[in-house]
């Protein structure tokens, strides 16, 4: 299970999306505000890309596995990696993994010679892991275009609920 932890910086402001709605008054900036927030999360959540600068998210995992895949991208550093021991969290020294960066999703491997910690509580959730994202550069604008439209239809179709 992925969670944010920090929103990140949007990709799209306010402005930009007012220009696009051909929006002059500031009646409505609340809602365009929501909604561009919404159209992003979306894009977000329907792509697994990142498209926000600079958000953290925390990944929960059961137990340690030999290839851990984040299914989030791209993932610019691994903040944390933490695990629940007699029922602390426990620190993973940095210099037991590394970060894979691929054209599929990143993933966390061990380095040479090391092994993940073995006296984890057995507990679900009892790994986490925290990590930081980029947006998504290769298909950004494309991405844009797309949430920027959502918003309109939004926009748009406000009374229909």
């Amino acid at each position: 299970m992925i969670s944010r932890l920090t929103k990140g910086e949007n990709p799209i402001d306010l402005a930009t999306a007012k220009s696009y709605l051909k929006l002059d008054s500031t009646v409505d900036d609340d809602l365009v505000q929501n909604m561009l927030d919404a159209s992003i999360d979306w894009c977000t959540s329907y792509t697994s890309r990142q498209y926000r600068a600079g958000a953290r998210f925390r990944l929960l995992l059961d137990d340690f596995d030999d290839r851990i895949c984040i299914r989030r991208s791209p993932v610019t550093a691994i903040h944390q990696i933490q695990y629940l021991k007699n029922d602390v969290w426990t620190t993973v020294s940095a210099s037991v993994y590394y970060l894979k960066q691929s054209s599929g999703f990143p993933e966390v491997l061990l380095a040479d010679g090391q092994a993940w910690p073995t006296d984890i509580d057995t507990i679900e959730h009892g790994v986490r892991i925290d990590f930081d994202t980029g947006p998504h550069a290769p298909s950004i604008d494309q991405a844009k275009m797309g949430m920027l439209r959502l918003v309109s239809a939004m926009y748009d179709d406000r009374g229909d609920c």
